[in-house]
């Protein structure tokens, strides 16, 4: 029971995080957006998918609990994973051909050289790591409908796979290597260290969610 509590409290951790980052991107401030003023920051459009992110885990969680007695979790869990996989395909194109469509920095523009662009390629385009991430992300959302065993195979893999990306991201942090926090010169910008925590934290949830589950089940 804890577990599930946990997990529902990782989800909420992560909307909760994501809407501050929102507010530091509308209201301009820094200290919301990047851990240190030499630290790449949190993409606006990160924030907001790591708000529909963290509603997502919490739907997965009552859904898997039987708490979702409303069906609500069906109806929702869809539309949220395809706007979090609309919001990372319309970035990943805009990274591929190396253009702004205008959708990426609509609401907010980054300028260049502006605190937390270090280690960034394009001015308010995440790392492509954290668009995989995303993908992931939606992905289990979308897998909710199947049936329990197919479902929670599938979704550990993913649990496991975000943290993963979340955590090579931090050990490359602490031993100063680029490459392991997602930074190639010209290519990707880095991985926010918020945005890693955030992503080892969401992975946790769903680890935590369907391994509740399987305790229940056994006893």
């Amino acid at each position: 029971m804890w577990k599930t509590k946990a997990a529902k409290i990782a989800g909420y951790v992560v909307m909760l995080s994501g809407l501050l980052v929102i507010i530091g991107w509308v209201f301009g401030i820094d200290w919301l957006k990047t851990t240190s003023p030499n630290m790449i920051s949190m993409k606006f459009l990160t924030a907001i998918s790591f708000v529909l992110s963290g509603i997502i885990l919490v739907l997965i969680v009552k859904s898997s609990a039987s708490e979702d007695s409303t069906g609500l979790a069906a109806l929702v869990l869809p539309m949220l994973s395809l706007m979090v996989m609309l919001i990372m395909a319309t970035i990943f194109f805009s990274v591929l051909v190396g253009f702004d469509l205008g959708f990426v920095n609509m609401l907010i523009r980054e300028k260049q050289g502006a605190i937390g662009t270090v280690y960034s390629v394009y001015p308010g385009l995440p790392s492509i790591a954290t668009m995989v991430a995303f993908f992931f992300i939606a992905l289990a959302g979308l897998l909710e409908p199947i049936t329990y065993c197919c479902k929670k195979n599938y979704s550990v893999l993913i649990g496991m796979l975000v943290m993963i990306i979340g955590a090579v991201a931090l050990v490359g942090y602490i031993v100063g290597i680029p490459i392991l926090f997602y930074y190639v010169p010209g290519k990707s910008s880095a991985i926010a260290i918020s945005t890693a925590l955030l992503f080892v934290i969401w992975g946790m949830g769903i680890l935590l969610c369907y391994d509740d589950r399987d305790d229940k089940n056994s006893k």
